[in-house]
């Protein structure tokens, strides 16, 4: 083979590798797909991995979504940036049987993820008061202040606690069974 033949063929692949090579969609783009489809391809900060029993989200600037898969559960850690591939578009739960109600997440036996090697950067929360929350923070880091435990005593795993705000406003907090304070109480 000579060199311009040679360099042909390296031209053909570079070219061919670039057309099928796909940038990430926004998390919130993903979110707009129907239940059921294929997201091709996201990318996103770890907010929350082992620490929780059987998921771990990830975010970016747009939104943030649930991935259910052990192997990257137990791969990732907060801050790490990866991305996930041919993941199934799925809802858990619709809180009140309508669709869209409930929890948005990737699953599924196809799906592929990869920790890009830089570095960690943790993801900030998001400052919210009880009003502020419900689907369009789904899936986000968020930090809620000056609430009030309804109830007393231990936090128990696999629990969840009412908790009101100085407005009187009420939200039900989640203590899963892997997390700090469920392993603890």
């Amino acid at each position: 083979m000579n060199f311009r033949s040679l360099l042909l063929a390296m031209l053909v692949v570079v070219v061919t590798t670039g057309l099928f090579a796909q940038e990430p969609i926004s998390i919130a783009d993903a979110k707009k797909q129907a239940f059921g489809s294929v997201v091709t391809k996201i990318a996103g900060r770890v907010s929350s991995g082992p620490e929780l029993s059987n998921v771990s989200y990830i975010q970016d600037r747009t939104g943030g979504i649930a991935v259910f898969n052990e192997n990257m559960r137990t791969a990732i850690r907060i801050g790490d940036s990866v991305v996930v591939e041919n993941a199934n578009l799925a809802e858990f739960g619709n809180t009140i049987g309508a669709p869209g109600t409930g929890l948005t997440q990737l699953d599924g036996k196809d799906l592929r993820f990869t920790v890009i090697p830089t570095a960690r950067i943790e993801p900030t929360p998001r400052n919210l008061s009880i009003p502020l929350t419900g689907e369009g923070v789904e899936g986000q880091l968020v930090k809620i202040r000056r609430l009030r435990f309804v109830e007393s005593g231990k936090f128990q795993a696999n629990t969840s606690f009412n908790a009101i705000d100085n407005s009187g406003n009420d939200i039900v907090v989640r203590i899963d069974r892997a997390c700090e304070i469920g392993t603890n109480a």
